[in-house]
């Protein structure tokens, strides 16, 4: 018999392999180009990938990436998984997409995870991110720093709307994406 401590470490394992399936990396691969990393940024993401195809594929990757995190939690959620449970299968869905073992390691900065897993535990705060974002992208005209903007956002909102338990795990998610955006900090203040 399967006992729930294996049937939880089976929830989490699955969520970083979900997290880390490269969805940029393959889609520019099919699209003709070899290795997105070696493009732009050197980010498997939804923005590099739309400076080397077009926004079009922005859009594509962006769900996707988005899409399996969202139907991962929703799934786990259906199975009977807990609110602590789920909230580690957010965090391990992160890592994955930042820390690839299908790219060695390398991979995404986790905005279109990060939406994904709101969507799945926290819609309502979507809202606030969106309209966060888009103030953002139109008054600084980049798309990395609009999301860092409103990753610095997120755990305030997350504390207006649910409480500490909620802030919690949206500033740990912000935390991350900020982390994985320091490139794009940097770049931003040497080029203003």
């Amino acid at each position: 018999m399967i006992s729930m401590s294996s049937i939880s470490l089976l929830y989490v394992i699955g969520a970083y392999f979900v997290g880390a399936l490269p969805v940029g990396y393959w889609i520019s691969r099919w699209a003709g180009i070899r290795d997105i990393r070696r493009h732009g940024s050197g980010n498997v993401g939804a923005t590099n990938v739309a400076r080397a195809l077009g926004l079009k594929y922005f859009f594509i990757v962006l769900a996707v990436d988005c899409f399996k995190a969202y139907f991962y939690l929703v799934l786990c959620s259906d199975l009977g998984a807990s609110s602590s449970l789920l909230m580690l299968c957010a965090f391990l869905l992160m890592i994955g997409n930042g820390h690839s073992i299908f790219l060695n390691g390398s991979g995404g900065k986790g905005v279109a995870t990060m939406v994904g897993i709101l969507l799945a535990i926290h819609p309502f705060l979507l809202i606030g991110l969106f309209a966060t974002w888009l103030i953002a992208l139109w008054y600084l005209r980049d798309v990395g720093i609009a999301s860092v903007v409103t990753s610095f956002a997120l755990p305030f909102y997350a504390l207006m709307l649910s409480g500490m338990h909620g802030f919690l795990l949206v500033a740990g998610m912000a935390g991350w994406v900020l982390w994985r955006h320091r490139g794009n900090i940097r770049i931003y203040y040497m080029v203003r």
